[in-house]
């Protein structure tokens, strides 16, 4: 019989025109019912051919998109690279300006340091706030009391507040008081002693309050450059 020779094999290589062909050449010896078997077998074949390509062209595409999805994020991570050696130079260029920063800051602080010293021998003559001992720079008629330059020369009114302008708070009229605790003095005048290097003094203190402020929002933002480092290396 014509199932003893002919495979599924042999089939898949037979087109269907030479299928007929061969089904006329052999129609005095093949069977009716070996024929319809074999055109069975031929459909079934094509139908399986079909549906690989169609198997085969889906798989080629899902290559063709995760090449595209590669390529996007081998993007994303060369610009995420970029970026982190750009964060990278900022911080060591921040580094070095608060390195630089620090060691002015050090020099200045020094120079504060010995200028104030000087400052406090040349107003020992004047002698102590009554208030807080430090240098007098000023001091009050009639009651003699000293004052420093820090504050205390703003005498309190009767209820205890520091006064708001001359002679009153800001919810009483009132005469200026000595604000020495137990003196019940009313103030005539406050004399107030000028001095070149309390001056300086107090211009180095604004420049140095100017930098030590620098030096803070510079840590700042060393540590907001190093927050993002960290976040790029995890996306990473």
């Amino acid at each position: 019989m014509l199932d003893a020779f002919i495979t599924a094999d042999a089939v898949c290589t037979v087109g269907k025109y030479d299928l007929e062909c061969a089904t006329k050449y052999w129609a005095v010896t093949i069977p009716p019912r070996s024929l319809s078997m074999l055109s069975e077998l031929f459909d079934r074949t094509l139908q399986a051919k079909d549906a690989a390509e169609a198997q085969r062209d889906a798989l080629l595409h899902s290559v063709i998109h995760a090449n595209t999805n590669f390529a996007a994020a081998s993007a994303k991570v060369a610009h995420l690279t970029t970026l982190l050696h750009q964060a990278n130079a900022a911080l060591t260029r921040e580094r070095a300006d608060h390195e630089d920063i620090m060691r002015e800051y050090v020099v200045v602080r020094e120079k504060l340091s010995k200028i104030a010293n000087g400052w406090k021998s040349s107003m020992s003559g004047l002698g102590t706030c009554c208030m807080c001992n430090a240098p007098a720079t000023s001091h009050i008629d009639p009651c003699g009391h000293l004052l420093c330059r820090d504050g205390h020369d703003y005498c309190i009114c009767d209820c205890g507040s520091f006064l708001a302008e001359v002679g009153a708070c800001s919810n009483h009229v009132a005469k200026r008081r000595c604000p020495f605790t137990s003196c019940h003095f009313l103030i005539e005048t406050v004399r107030h002693h000028t001095n070149p290097a309390l001056d300086i003094v107090s211009s180095k203190n604004f420049v140095m309050t100017d930098a030590e402020e620098y030096c803070t929002n510079t840590v700042d933002y060393a540590d907001f450059i190093q927050q993002a480092l960290h976040r790029a290396n995890r996306q990473v």
